[in-house]
């Protein structure tokens, strides 16, 4: 099999390729650290005994801000679904020069 020399279309899907994963992989990271941070490292409305000190539960972060990171990591959940298919739908590119893309 003779190797299709790649034009500079060929290039640019590449690059575009390359791309999109580098922003799927930061979508994903902010998603899970936004995530992780909103569901497991803010303290929530409940103190964890019944010995709390009323004057600790000033210090609790407000409900909006865990909120924001819920949004936040719900939006990069979604931008990342949505690169994921484009980038599948761009994939067709690759396989015009190497048609054995999955072995």
């Amino acid at each position: 099999m003779d190797p299709k020399t790649l034009t500079s279309l060929d290039w640019y899907n590449i690059r575009i390729i390359v791309q999109t994963l580098w922003l799927i992989l930061t979508s994903v990271v902010v998603f899970g650290g936004a995530f992780l941070f909103a569901h497991v490292f803010l303290p929530g409305p409940v103190p964890f005994s019944r010995r709390a000190v009323p004057g600790q539960m000033k210090t609790v972060p407000p409900k909006n801000l865990r909120l924001v990171l819920y949004l936040l990591s719900g939006a990069s959940l979604i931008f990342a679904i949505v690169i994921t298919v484009r980038t599948f739908s761009i994939l067709n590119s690759i396989i015009t020069f190497y048609p054995r893309f999955w072995m």
